[in-house]
């Protein structure tokens, strides 16, 4: 008696694979970093150079007008000649990028466009936008003042003393925070601890928003924007997180014209996406290039935090 025709058995066996992939999704990650580059504050900060020139970076000067009063001075006398004082943050861009490649037979076998040209795109624009978040976190830890609880959770209050920090030192806001997901979800419990009148605060009970990385909302009348992300860095044991007003930081990012050699899938004055073919492997490179630097602009207008990791 032969076989019946069922799934382990021939010509069913030799037919069904052991999957079909019937959906494509993303792996969990931080892909936040467009949003906080698209908050006003950051984007003040941006110096928006299209050509360097003959010159290796660029430079914001700050001038001290209107720092000085009148004196009293007798008739007859000369009055006091004041020194306009003046300081200067150079941001030297540096090349940055990164390539994905892919062979034509791995093309051939994607099932939901899974590898499609639009991905490689998208893949790359992210990447950039979180290399420009990384690179202003990384300069949190220059941060002149100094908050947080190191060592410990972060709470509530020293949000707020780091923001009257800023304020003390004459920054003029609006203030932008960026933190761990863990940090503001230590902030939200901290705040929903204290009852009473704080827990009852419209902008207190929207601390209940979803602790992923990206825009939480604004804050102490609007004054202060927060964001959260995982590419914060860490110092002895504290992950350092970061406060800062619009005369803090300066950033630039540019990229050249293409050249007529260039063979473009998406190009932009920050960032460019390229192809290249291997023809020898039967590949293709996709690659995603900026010009990128950033630097502390006056360092009194910044506070960092610093939380247990």
């Amino acid at each position: 008696m032969g076989n019946p025709i069922r799934t382990g058995t021939t010509p069913m066996s030799d037919v069904l694979v052991a999957a079909i992939t019937r959906s494509i999704g993303l792996t969990l990650g931080d892909r936040s970093g467009g949003g906080l580059l698209a908050n006003p504050v950051l984007g003040g900060q941006f110096l928006g150079t299209t050509r360097l020139g003959a010159a290796l970076g660029s430079k914001m000067v700050d001038v001290g007008w209107g720092l000085n009063k009148f004196t009293s001075t007798g008739e007859g006398s000369d009055f006091t000649v004041e020194t306009l004082s003046s300081a200067a943050a150079t941001v030297t861009p540096a090349r940055r990028g990164m390539a994905r490649q892919v062979s034509d037979m791995a093309r051939a076998l994607q099932s939901m466009d899974e590898l499609a040209w639009l991905q490689f795109v998208n893949d790359q624009t992210i990447a950039w936008q979180q290399s420009v978040v990384s690179l202003i976190a990384s300069l949190f830890p220059s941060f002149s003042a100094s908050g947080g609880v190191s060592g410990g959770a972060a709470t509530w209050a020293s949000i707020v003393a780091a923001y009257q920090t800023l304020g003390i030192a004459k920054s003029a806001g609006p203030y932008v925070l960026v933190t761990r997901p863990k940090d503001w979800a230590n902030v939200a419990s901290d705040a929903f601890a204290l009852g009473g009148r704080v827990q009852m605060q419209a902008e207190t009970d929207s601390y209940m928003n979803p602790m992923n990385p990206g825009f939480k909302g604004q804050f102490l009348n609007g004054n202060l924007w927060v964001y959260t992300s995982d590419e914060l860095t860490t110092s002895a044991g504290d992950t350092v997180s970061g406060m800062f007003g619009p005369e803090a930081l300066a950033w630039d990012a540019f990229m050249p014209e293409p050249s007529p050699a260039t063979q473009v899938l998406l190009w932009t004055p920050l960032y460019g996406v390229e192809i290249e073919r291997d023809s020898l492997k039967s590949e293709d490179i996709v690659a995603g290039s900026t010009h990128l630097g950033a630097s502390i602009r006056q360092n009194a207008a910044g506070i960092k935090l610093l939380y247990a990791t």
